[in-house]
């Protein structure tokens, strides 16, 4: 954890949370509003035993905090749920080994401090995008990002990648869906990406 860990920090790490996990909750609302909650506990744990200032809130904690994200119009912030969070984390701590990979980095990356930005690569993109020949099968949860990892891995080595891994790359890449709700979100998502 950084030595600069600030309310501030505090704050914005908790406002980062919330904004990923809102967008997975279109997709299992119980599931990631459970592991943000949970992720918000953790967090104000983190900070009441290593934050910079924690000395300066002290019992005050919950109400400032509380104030500054419904700022932010975070919902569920009200005191009472942060207390509630931080008495879930502090239960079930070992909840973090059911995360998702893609909420584990992020979270890694939130206690760090480190800056990053929305679209950024997780490791295994970038190894999946980097490997000698694309895989067969690609075992990741849902909504760890597989989409744009196989979109936007396949396309950066047909158009960036040396040569002879581009003409080792197929030309062509064919998505199969079962639905046509599913067609329109992945080609939206991937509009988003290459946009970015």
């Amino acid at each position: 954890m950084s030595d600069e860990f600030t309310f501030r920090l505090l704050v914005r790490s908790i406002h980062s949370i919330n904004e990923r996990c809102a967008v997975q909750a279109r997709r299992a609302v119980n599931v990631s509003l459970t592991l943000r909650n949970w992720m918000i506990g953790m967090r104000i744990a983190d900070f009441e035993l290593k934050g910079k200032d924690r000395a300066r809130y002290g019992d005050r904690l919950l109400d400032e905090l509380s104030t500054e994200l419904k700022k932010l119009d975070i919902s569920n912030t009200g005191r009472r749920q942060l207390y509630n969070y931080l008495s879930f984390y502090r239960t079930y701590p070992e909840i973090v080994r059911t995360l998702p990979a893609q909420l584990k980095c992020q979270a890694s990356r939130d206690l760090s401090g480190e800056k990053t930005t929305v679209n950024e690569p997780f490791p295994y993109q970038r190894r999946f995008a980097t490997y000698p020949e694309l895989p067969q099968v690609l075992d990741i949860p849902t909504g760890c990002g597989k989409t744009a990892a196989v979109v936007l891995s396949w396309l950066w080595r047909r158009t960036f990648a040396e040569e002879k891994v581009g003409k080792r790359t197929p030309r062509r890449l064919v998505y199969r869906f079962p639905m046509r709700v599913l067609v329109e979100q992945t080609r939206d998502e991937i509009s988003k990406e290459v946009a970015a």
